[in-house]
């Protein structure tokens, strides 16, 4: 079974590409068929000459379109102009050769029905191009004949109207068959998709995508056990530094075993060279979509969350790794043992401090979000475990005060980063923010790193130091099944709060 193409766009893309190949062959072959045609039957030799250059230009200009990373709107776009758009050339040549009772209906049709067993699309996908395709007969030799003022001797003549709309019901019904039969064949090919193996795994569903390729549910057979693929997208395994990258990642994941970072067990690659690495399954959403809903967290679920991903991070920092993509998106958030809990996720652009091996990254290029990326950054200077102090500051930040310390462009962000100072939380929100804790938010701020923590490890011990009065932060956290946003508590933090 083929694996070198986990993605179900990617597959899509590549069987369109071929179609277009095939297309380009074939349609300027019919030629031939078009001056047989002309010459024996009827016609302007230029209208079968033009028709067939307008569309092999059309083809040609959707394989370039279809050169490197296309997206899947994109695919679709060509696929609902270019197919309509033939079926419309041949209904000009019908129109040429007998106008209403022409028999070039049937060209309109292989080209339906080609669709659906070259591409093989669900019928949502198809419906447009197919729809369009199909319509195109009727309506392009209708304005033509009205035009020409063929139309009105053609619809008097009881035969040949009644030939006209036997052609037209055909071309539904074929539209129809093209549409059931293509959905028939993508679900078939979705239902295969889904069951492939790969190595000991055997993949169910994507349940994410980005950058670097795409995060599958899958089942170990051995161990009977749910796990998380990530797989590397067909795009990147042509780049020796994104396949360098995604190892390095794997590398770096698998070496972090605190149980606020997320497990990496396995990696490989298949003998068709299909990369990926398998991971702990975690059951949750990040932390991008729970502020989404909540807007903003009462300050002790704040901190905990803040301070278990930290610790996370903290085990990075003390193997030398420094995240540099610290985000909501990164941060998941899952349960154990009936408590929410929060895991650090995709160390994708992670930098290795004592790693003397050539850097991955060029020079010149930020790397990082803008929403979180530090001032240094932006900068130009490399990356630090102060760094990711900074990041965990704007998510902090974020939960507190239910925005982020910067907010616009990302190139508005950026520069904003370097030159001022953000507003400390509380002006954000009417809620109380124990002045400690925002202490703690504005010096992980600080634009300057020296100004920062050292590292998670000095961020962890802050957090640790800002108890609540008479309970202890765990105990006030809600379990997962009772997250609910609080309204600030007058008194729930008590000073001191370590913020030297």
């Amino acid at each position: 079974m083929q694996l070198g193409r986990p993605s179900e766009h990617d597959a899509r893309v590549l069987r369109f590409k071929q179609a277009l190949r095939l297309a380009i062959v074939a349609w300027p072959a019919f030629l031939v068929v078009d001056l047989g045609v002309a010459f024996t039957l009827g016609g302007r030799v230029w209208v079968y000459l033009l028709t067939r250059a307008l569309g092999l230009f059309a083809l040609a200009g959707g394989t370039l379109l279809l050169r490197g990373d296309v997206p899947s709107r994109t695919v679709w776009a060509i696929d609902a102009t270019v197919t309509p758009l033939l079926c419309a050339l041949i209904s000009v040549q019908a129109h040429e050769l007998g106008g209403l009772a022409s028999p070039l209906a049937m060209g309109v049709m292989l080209i339906l029905l080609g669709h659906a067993a070259l591409l093989g699309d669900s019928w949502r996908r198809a419906l447009l191009p197919i729809g369009l395709g199909a319509l195109s007969y009727p309506a392009t030799t209708l304005l033509l004949g009205g035009l020409t003022g063929t139309l009105g001797p053609q619809l008097s003549d009881s035969a040949v109207a009644g030939r006209f709309a036997l052609d037209a019901m055909f071309l539904l019904g074929g539209a129809a068959l093209a549409l059931l039969g293509g959905h028939h064949v993508w679900a078939l090919r979705r239902q295969v998709f889904r069951t492939r193996t790969l190595g000991r795994y055997r993949l169910v569903e994507k349940i994410g995508e980005g950058g670097m390729g795409e995060v599958w549910r899958a089942h170990h057979h051995a161990l009977g056990r749910e796990v998380a693929i990530k797989i590397l997208s067909h795009e990147k395994r042509a780049c020796p530094d994104a396949i360098a990258r995604f190892e390095r990642e794997a590398s770096m994941m698998s070496q972090l075993t605190h149980p606020n970072a997320v497990q990496v067990f396995d990696y490989g690659v298949t003998e068709d060279g299909l990369f990926y690495y398998a991971m702990e399954l975690l059951d949750g959403e990040d932390l991008a979509g729970t502020l989404s809903r909540m807007g903003r967290l009462d300050p002790a679920r704040a901190v905990e969350w803040i301070r278990q991903a930290a610790q996370g991070v903290a085990e990075a920092h003390r193997a030398g790794i420094v995240h540099r993509d610290l985000k909501p998106e990164n941060l998941f958030v899952t349960r154990r043992d009936g408590v929410s809990a929060i895991k650090v996720l995709d160390f994708g652009l992670a930098r290795l401090t004592r790693d003397s091996s050539p850097q991955l990254t060029r020079d010149g290029w930020v790397v990082g979000t803008p929403a979180t990326i530090a001032p240094e950054l932006v900068r130009g200077e490399p990356a630090d475990a102060r760094s990711d102090v900074y990041a965990l500051g704007v998510v902090l930040y974020h939960m507190l005060a239910g925005v982020r310390p910067f907010e616009g462009e990302a190139a508005t962000v950026m520069r904003a980063k370097v030159k001022l100072d953000p507003v400390k939380p509380s002006l954000h929100t009417s809620t109380w923010i124990p002045p400690h804790l925002e202490a703690v938010v504005m010096r992980c701020l600080a634009r300057d790193p020296d100004a920062r923590y050292a590292d998670a490890d000095a961020l962890v011990e802050a957090l640790v130091r800002c108890p609540l009065r008479g309970a202890s932060v765990e105990s006030e956290i809600s379990t997962w099944d009772d997250i609910t946003m609080v309204e600030g508590r007058s008194a729930e933090f008590s000073p001191p709060c370590l913020v030297a």
